[in-house]
């Protein structure tokens, strides 16, 4: 473990054991650590029962808290642990439109400022995925606690959402265009029903506070383009239906499906997997029972097909019989 960090590392009689392995491997090997704080009132209530300590306290207790360190959500953080925070160089990423969606609260941003702990941006849900919504919802959602406007400037929440994110994830050279850093860039339209009309002069106020996440247009990663003109490549070509183009692991169901027609697939699969299963050990392995813990191996289709085949074997022996 590096020497800078041997200080911070101290067990603490409440804090459970995985944490202190947790924080141990993150601070060895010098990754980013983040941990969901303080994201509803109850608990920290729950937290202070159980362990004497807030949320906050408790992390910095076993050493978490480091320049690595993320405090997710911290919406209901009181002014000793925003000092911890501070103290120890760690941000906190807000995740504004998951807040408001599950009415957890709005975060003290004014203070996280104040006190120099860095402000990052992500997003909690899949309901939104939206980066520029969570910028603005930083700012929209503080004026709403404090009946101000202008709390956060345009260029404060753009670098929440671009260098300072990336540092919080372990990529401090990212996030800036600039000889050396990496060619990571999005490009948004300033010609859609949002954003049309913005002269050059107020291009990124109309980005952040008026575009959405259907502007971009362009994202290259790496120097290399992987969204041109609105679109991914490869994304727009036409998916074929029907339980023919489900893709199963087993290669016998593979190579049955491809070479026969649509109306003769489940008699031929299952003659197939019939002839497969007596010459290859290996396949009779993967073609078990739908009762099998194997079974999230194959499509739903397959496991069909397969228990009907097994039904009607079992039924010719019986009346064989």
């Amino acid at each position: 473990m590096p020497a800078r960090y041997k200080r911070r590392y101290k067990r603490h009689r409440y804090v459970p054991y995985r944490l202190h392995g947790c924080v141990r491997v993150c601070l060895w090997r010098e990754r980013p650590l983040h941990a969901h704080v303080s994201e509803q009132p109850a608990e920290n209530e729950q937290c202070l029962a159980a362990h004497g300590l807030s949320p906050v306290a408790l992390l910095e207790s076993c050493g978490a808290l480091s320049p690595m360190f993320s405090a997710v959500h911290a919406t209901h953080v009181d002014e000793a642990d925003v000092a911890m925070l501070a103290a120890a160089g760690a941000s906190v990423c807000m995740c504004p439109t998951t807040e408001r969606d599950l009415a957890d609260g709005i975060a003290p941003t004014d203070r996280f400022r104040h006190d120099g702990v860095l402000v990052t941006l992500g997003s909690d849900s899949h309901a939104v995925i939206d980066l520029f919504e969570e910028a603005r919802a930083v700012e929209l959602d503080e004026r709403l606690a404090t009946g101000m406007r202008g709390n956060h400037r345009v260029r404060e929440l753009l670098r929440a959402a671009t260098v300072d994110g990336h540092r919080s994830l372990g990529w401090p050279a990212a996030g800036s265009i600039e000889v050396g850093a990496p060619a990571d860039l999005t490009t948004a339209s300033l010609r859609s029903v949002r954003t049309a009309g913005t002269s050059a002069h107020h291009a990124l106020a109309a980005v952040v506070f008026a575009a959405t996440a259907a502007d971009v247009t362009d994202v290259v990663i790496a120097g290399e383009r992987v969204a041109s003109a609105g679109a991914v490549p490869g994304s727009s070509r036409p998916r074929a239906r029907g339980p023919a183009n489900a893709l199963c692991v087993a290669p016998a169901c593979r190579s049955a499906r491809s070479q026969a027609p649509i109306g003769t697939q489940r008699r031929d699969v299952t003659r197939h997997v019939r002839r497969t299963s007596r010459q290859e050990p290996d396949t009779r392995r993967r073609h078990r029972s739908a009762r099998s813990p194997d079974r999230s191996r194959h499509c739903r289709w397959c496991r069909d097909v397969r228990d009907r085949s097994h039904r009607g074997a079992r039924h010719e022996r019986s009346r064989g019989r």
